[in-house]
């Protein structure tokens, strides 16, 4: 199980640091194209003094806090099924938030929390509130696709009224697409932990599935 959790961990550290070389690039594009002074006066030591305070602006930008590089997200989850020949309702609620670090990677948490309601045969129905926390980070491999990974932490109540953590790494992938700042889609992430999928196993697969809305993405 500790070789699942490295290779995941290894996997999303590489796509960071590739998306992070790809943004360099592509900046010092954008500044190679930048227009030329009119005038060739200038000394050498004022265009070195100006390419170095360019790189240090944009070094700096990555650090300052902008609202521009907050992610919302907004994801639910519905469902209808039998667990153990009993028929239940579930009904999740999971918001999030994150912070571009860079263009293509971000940082953040979300809350969660779901509702069941399971019907009993022959049996006094059962209903529970489930409390959950997760902790990611994202990386946009297509402007409508990105890969992320992250560490789950949930708060399970059984049939018994007792209350139980069960906590996992979690790795999936997300859809989303869309006009201007909102878009629409799908998010699939796996439970990497045995415990964590046995729990999930008798409800439905051990494969979270959230749809929804996202903001600034």
């Amino acid at each position: 199980m500790r070789k699942k959790y490295l290779i995941a961990m290894f996997s999303l550290l590489f796509i960071v640091g590739f998306t992070y070389e790809a943004d360099a690039q592509r900046n010092k594009k954008k500044r190679g194209t930048k227009e030329r002074p009119s005038t060739e006066q200038e000394s050498s030591s004022d265009s070195g003094s100006q390419r170095s305070n360019r790189g240090k602006e944009s070094d700096e930008s990555i650090w300052v806090f902008s609202r521009d590089k907050l992610v919302y997200d907004i994801l639910g989850d519905f469902r209808i099924g039998s667990n153990f020949n009993n028929p239940f309702i579930k009904v999740g609620l999971k918001p999030g938030i994150s912070y571009k670090v860079l263009d293509r990677v971000s940082f953040g948490v979300s809350p969660k929390i779901e509702y069941y309601f399971t019907n009993i045969v022959n049996g006094e129905d059962f209903n529970e509130f489930d409390l959950g926390l997760e902790f990611f980070g994202r990386v946009m491999v297509l402007d409508i696709f990105y890969i992320q990974a992250g560490y789950d932490i949930n708060n399970y109540i059984f049939y018994t009224n007792e209350r139980d953590w069960f906590n996992s790494p979690v790795i999936g992938a997300g859809y989303m697409t869309g006009f201007g700042q909102w878009r629409y889609g799908a998010q699939a992430l796996f439970l990497l932990n045995e415990k964590r999928r046995d729990y999930s196993g008798g409800q439905f697969l051990p494969i979270e599935l959230w749809f929804g809305f996202t903001y600034n993405l």
